[in-house]
Order: structure tokens, then sequence, then C-alpha cells
């Protein structure tokens, strides 16, 4: 509700009215109500991130080519990109990497209720959107104040994101959204790769 609230006060979303469902929807899927997981990406850390994922031009830790630094352990599982080991995603392996690079380790994490990427709410100054923090702010508040964090995180992919706002503005019915629209939802949000499991 208080994202809701938010969305639709901001002068810049055009009185913006995302049905609550939608949210409630993204929050079952993606962490089952637990504001305080996170899941940190290795091969984003690494490197291995798309091209579009960038800050000032700089791609993931180009300079690290083959193994992980100690401590932030990955191995590669074949022609899979990412990680499908816990002990290589979980909270001990996301701290290790923020000791060794906050702002990658952030950029390369995704956090709280709706899993948004840390890339989303970090500046081209190296901090975070979230009230001008930087990565070590980010994360004490984000480990003291879940829900809050995760709601921010939410609010500003949300504002930045106008095609995915636009499958709700554009809706027939924005309170009964039709499968091809859902679809669109998660797609934008997700990746069109992600869609199907998803959905069912």
């Amino acid at each position: 509700l208080r994202v809701v609230q938010r969305l639709k006060a901001d002068p810049d979303l055009n009185n913006f009215d995302l049905p609550i469902e939608v949210l409630l929807g993204f929050m079952a899927v993606e962490s089952k109500g637990k504001a305080n997981v996170l899941r940190f990406e290795p091969h984003i850390f690494l490197g291995k991130a798309a091209r579009w994922m960038n800050i000032n031009g700089k791609r993931g830790r180009p300079d690290l080519e083959g193994p992980m630094p100690e401590g932030v352990p990955f191995k590669r599982p074949g022609k899979v990109a990412w990680s499908l080991v816990a002990s290589e995603t979980n909270r001990n392996a996301f701290e290790n990497a923020m000791r060794l690079d906050p702002i990658w380790a952030i950029y390369s994490t995704s956090f709280g209720t709706y899993q948004v990427m840390g890339f989303h709410v970090i500046d081209s100054n190296k901090r975070t959107y979230t009230g001008g923090k930087s990565p070590q702010e980010f994360y004490e508040n984000f480990k003291n104040n879940p829900e809050l964090v995760s709601d921010e995180m939410i609010y500003f992919w949300i504002k930045k994101n106008q095609k995915w706002r636009a499958v709700i503005t554009n809706a027939a019915d924005p309170d009964n959204l039709d499968e091809r629209e859902l679809k669109n939802l998660i797609k934008f949000f997700n990746g069109a790769g992600q869609v199907e499991a998803y959905y069912h």
C-alpha cells in the first residue's frame, strides 16, 4: 500500500494507479514475502553482465579473468552463465564481495521483497538513489529495515520503467489484466526467458 500510494502521489507519474494485486503477485513469486532476502549474482560481479549493465562505462569487473577473488566462490555451471549453487549466491558470498568492491557487490545483487537488482538503484556518481547513500550505508539500512528498503527499491524501479508502467496504463481494465498484459509485466520485470516459469 505504501508503494502504491507513493507512486500515485508522484507528480512525475501522472497519477499512476498501480493495482496492489500486481505487487502482491510479484512479491509472492520473488520472495514469498520475506523482505530480508538477497541473492548475489557472481557472474555479474565477475564482469559477465550484459552490455547495458554499466556504471560510467565500466562493465562488471573486466579486470578479473578466470577465478573469483579468494573468498568469493563461483564455478561456472557449464554453458549456464549464472550460479546454481547457494553458497555462491548467499549472504556470506555477498558480504565477501562487499569487502572487495562494495559498489559492484550491490550492483550484482537482488534485494528484498521484490528482488530488485542493485544496478537499478545506483546512480552515475556511484551512490544509491535510495537517499544518496553509499553502498555500505545502503546495506546497513537494508539489514536494519528490509521492508522499507524493499519498498524504496521497487518504487524507484517502477518510476524508471516507463514500458512496465505503460502495460497497466494502457490496459482496458487495469484491475483485471489479461494474460498478455500479465506476461508483458513479467517480461519487463524479469526477462522474456522467465515468463512461462514465472506465470505458472
